[in-house]
């Protein structure tokens, strides 16, 4: 129906960086992405739709020159293939579905191009439907939602230093600096016995509301900005694609050691509520996730 529909304002923004010699990342709005061969131009995009569901992704390749954009590529590529008009159990087991084929193409496509075990990729998704958001991802790109001046991550790295920041071992900052940082266990290219894992993705939904803004972004950008410099750029009463220009340039001026990728997505609808205390109390249900709270 159309007043269930969903307004989706996004700005996508991907660059290369300053030390890498292609781009590894790629991502997915609604069937756009960069194209294998165009992916090193990077992107800027603005997108402005009314639908009653939104698929949004971020991937980012490993295993270097062709094997990681080959990978980053075939991801966002099969998304299209993706089934995602379901309720929320199906969704998630489509979802899971989706990752271990890709999982196991791109390992295969890695074997025939002689990349085996060096060409994967991470990938986070958000898909929108009526007034629901379900964020899934493998690896370490990020998906966080800002809401009404609350900003928390609403993914989860497959990461060992992750997993400290969780248990309390290690700040966010500790975890951001740290040289192992790069080092995930989850990744799109890995073997059946792994992508076939309960754990292999991470699910989690919430309930939307008006102004909803989310980030959608690879390493390159939370590897070399503090969590609280991305939650002021966030947080600024600015369009969508001047705050993606803002984060990518703050990398930037950081080194730009690894590809850029950044998509914020603003969501509104007739039928979404205002956010109120109970919403925002359902962001906090993880609470963990946010800086704020991390033991030092």
């Amino acid at each position: 129906m159309a007043a269930e529909y969903l307004k989706l304002n996004a700005a996508v923004l991907s660059h290369m960086g300053c030390v890498r010699k292609n781009n590894e990342d790629n991502f997915f709005v609604d069937g756009d992405f960069m194209p294998l061969g165009e992916v090193n131009d990077g992107v800027r995009m603005q997108v402005q739709l009314q639908r009653p569901e939104h698929l949004i992704a971020v991937t980012d390749g490993m295993g270097g020159l062709e094997a990681g954009e080959r990978a980053a590529y075939l991801a966002v590529l099969s998304l299209k293939e993706l089934d995602v008009e379901k309720d929320d159990h199906a969704l998630i087991d489509a979802v899971d579905q989706y990752a271990r084929t890709m999982s196991e193409r791109i390992m295969v496509d890695g074997t025939q191009r002689n990349s085996a075990g060096h060409e994967g990729t991470t990938i986070a998704m958000v898909y929108l439907q009526g007034d629901m958001a379900h964020v899934s991802n493998v690896g370490d790109t990020r998906v966080y939602i800002l809401r009404a001046g609350s900003f928390v991550q609403l993914s989860h790295d497959h990461s060992p230093l992750y997993r400290a920041f969780l248990n309390g071992q290690i700040t966010r900052e500790q975890m951001r600096l740290d040289p192992r940082s790069n080092i995930i266990d989850h990744f799109l290219g890995q073997p059946p016995e792994k992508s076939s894992r309960p754990d292999f993705v991470h699910h989690r939904s919430i309930r939307l509301c008006k102004g909803d803004c989310f980030l959608v972004c690879t390493d390159g950008v939370t590897d070399l900005l503090p969590h609280e410099q991305i939650q002021q750029i966030m947080c600024l009463s600015a369009p969508a694609m001047e705050r993606a220009e803002r984060l990518v340039s703050a990398a930037l001026e950081m080194g730009g050691k690894d590809n850029t990728t950044a998509v914020i997505a603003e969501v509104d609808g007739d039928h979404l509520p205002l956010p109120d205390e109970n919403m925002l109390k359902e962001l906090e249900e993880n609470r963990y996730m946010d800086d704020s709270t991390t033991s030092t």
